[in-house]
């Protein structure tokens, strides 16, 4: 049994200090919990008015569910703020070294096998072999001596158990890719008619929270708007999509995105995502244009608030073409999450995924994993990853901006090798 009372206490060493707000007009309907971690410093960017890494939230339709889910983030969170033991260069560790410069694999930019790093041991899914992943693409905020790397929270996930957080983080693999090659192509998305959908939906939790949280988005004046991404994997569906509102100088747009078995919770996922970043964009807003290289979240969140945001976004989601998709769920005929999860593995792995795993529990505070919890980090080899710093040179993994029409049957209106340059949609 989940026990957030125990977990959120500052005894646990995961959290020092909780903040809750309840739904407030003309800011979010939802209510939000902001989670200030337990992690030893104390954040600068928090005195410039930054978006804050040792800040966790989420927001919700209901109190009870937002204080959930900002516990699990807050727990893969602190799992980030990782210290790896060993450190040595990868031609000492040979070929059980992630190749992290290669292009292939494109996570990296060089210098390559000769720099001494810190590593941390993973589990390559594959094969189930032992492997070393750089620190530089697991510890976030990033430390000393990461230069090359382009750090980020992406591909992480905490669970109550080790088999819920590996799923979790092997769909937030799967959606930052869809986003960040759907974007850097500027894919043909399939529209979404959420009111026609939730007509015929079935009668079944999921698409009743979908109904809850666009009935209190419109209730404050904000317009729902969403796509879905087309993906060659069964089953899952892939949904970008938020809110449209007036701002103090132009439209607003805020967008999360969500992949998920069930196709209700694929949508209310991207909404709850979009309306946890939709308080930071008033924020943010200016009446100019962005003319600035992103190389931070808060960066990326001034473009979206900025006169230039809105119109790349609309220009990328109302280019949308229709499309039937199932209202049931789509996950596999298995029971229990452990089989769902090695059911998910093998068809991440025939779609070109080479997941190296690093297990962050042992991260955690005594009385965290006392409470059940786990935490691990999915780097994707063989996917695109999620960009923060747009200097990087490397990071574009080129055969899957190449292999989109193939892999998904769609179509795109930039080429592969000039991909979008307009940063992507994702803080």
């Amino acid at each position: 049994m989940l026990d957030v009372v125990a977990l959120l206490d500052p005894a646990a060493g995961l959290v020092t200090s909780a903040q809750v707000v309840p739904p407030a007009a003309g800011e979010s309907p939802f209510w939000r919990y902001a989670l200030e971690l337990d992690c030893g410093h104390h954040s600068m960017t928090r005195d410039r008015g930054e978006l804050d890494p040792c800040v966790a939230g989420a927001c919700a339709s209901t109190r009870t569910r937002a204080v959930v889910r900002a516990a699990g983030e807050a727990v893969e969170r602190l799992a980030l703020h990782a210290v790896a033991d060993l450190s040595v260069t990868a031609t000492e560790l040979g070929d059980k070294a992630l190749r992290y410069w290669d292009p292939a694999v494109a996570l990296a930019d060089p210098p390559g096998p000769e720099r001494s790093l810190r590593w941390f041991t993973a589990t390559r899914l594959l094969d189930g072999s032992p492997r070393f992943v750089p620190d530089g693409l697991v510890v976030y905020p990033a430390g000393g001596g990461q230069a090359g790397f382009d750090p980020g929270p992406s591909g992480a996930a905490s669970g109550v158990g080790y088999w819920p957080a590996l799923h979790s983080a092997l769909l937030e693999t799967v959606e930052r890719d869809a986003v960040i090659v759907g974007w850097a192509r500027q894919q043909r998305l399939w529209r979404v008619d959420v009111d026609a959908e939730l007509a015929a939906a079935p009668a079944d939790p999921e698409w009743a929270e979908l109904r809850r949280s666009v009935g209190l988005v419109r209730r404050v004046g904000l317009d729902v708007l969403f796509a879905r991404i087309p993906l060659a994997l069964p089953g899952l569906t892939c949904v970008v999509g938020g809110v449209r509102g007036a701002g103090r100088f132009h439209p607003l747009i805020s967008l999360g995105a969500k992949v998920s078995w069930h196709p209700a919770a694929a949508l209310y996922g991207a909404l709850h995502e979009s309306m946890q970043l939709y308080p930071a964009l008033l924020h943010f807003e200016t009446p100019d244009d962005h003319r600035e290289v992103v190389v931070t979240e808060s960066d990326r969140m001034r473009f979206l608030a900025s006169a230039s945001g809105p119109p790349a976004l609309s220009g990328w989601l109302d280019d949308a073409v229709p499309h039937q998709v199932p209202a049931t769920p789509g996950e596999p005929e298995a029971e229990g999450i452990q089989a769902q999860t090695e059911i998910l593995v093998a068809r991440l792995l025939a779609d070109g995924l080479d997941p190296y795993l690093v297990d962050l529990s042992s991260q955690l505070p005594p009385r965290v994993r006392a409470l059940g919890w786990s935490a691990v980090k999915v780097v994707p080899v063989g996917y695109q990853p999620l960009r923060i710093d747009e200097r990087m040179t490397s990071g574009w993994h080129r055969g899957r901006l190449a292999s989109l029409e193939v892999r998904t049957g769609s179509t795109a209106r930039c080429d592969p090798q000039d991909p979008c340059p307009l940063p992507h949609p994702l803080p």
